[in-house]
């Protein structure tokens, strides 16, 4: 795997607590195989940084080398692999309309980690975390994304009354 992308951390806005929006278009670049592979995703989109619980933040940050990582793995979770209107993955160049799996999303994950130097130790404890308990939560996530975002609309319509 050879990563491409000069900047790894995307530019993020805390709007609220476990919640982040992407300020800019982000995206990462990497060739494996013998393709070509670009992840974009976009500005305007809100993600929460890492889906892990608090005991986990020790080996997880939810910000700094990691936010790229997460944003990368927590884009195509939240759909279950469906394309959707915040990302888009080409091959090759060309969009990628069909369903990323659950392992692919886990493999860009653990590529961005790579890129970023993340520490090896933290790594390697991340990927383990995320590779272990995403098969349990793949099918739920949007239940789980959905009660987050209504929690989110529910504090930032509060802040803006105030």
């Amino acid at each position: 795997m050879l990563a491409f992308s000069p900047i790894l951390q995307p530019a993020v806005r805390p709007v609220a607590f476990d919640l982040y929006i992407l300020v800019e278009d982000w995206s990462f670049e990497w060739r494996e195989g013998g393709r070509f592979y670009r992840f974009e995703a976009y500005k305007g989109t809100l993600f929460d940084g890492a889906s892990v619980p608090s005991y986990c933040y020790w080996v997880m940050q939810r910000a700094g080398l990691a936010l790229g990582a997460s944003l990368i793995h927590d884009l195509p979770f939240e759909t279950r692999g469906k394309p959707h209107t915040t990302y888009t993955l080409f091959i090759d160049g060309k969009a990628v309309s069909a369903d990323l799996s659950l392992e692919f999303t886990n493999d860009m994950f653990e590529r961005v980690l790579i890129a970023s130097n993340y520490p090896r130790w933290r790594k390697a404890a991340a990927v383990k975390m995320v590779r272990t308990f995403s098969p349990k939560l793949w099918e739920r996530y949007p239940t789980i994304i959905n009660a987050k975002l209504n929690a989110w609309d529910q504090i930032i319509n509060q802040s803006e009354r105030k």
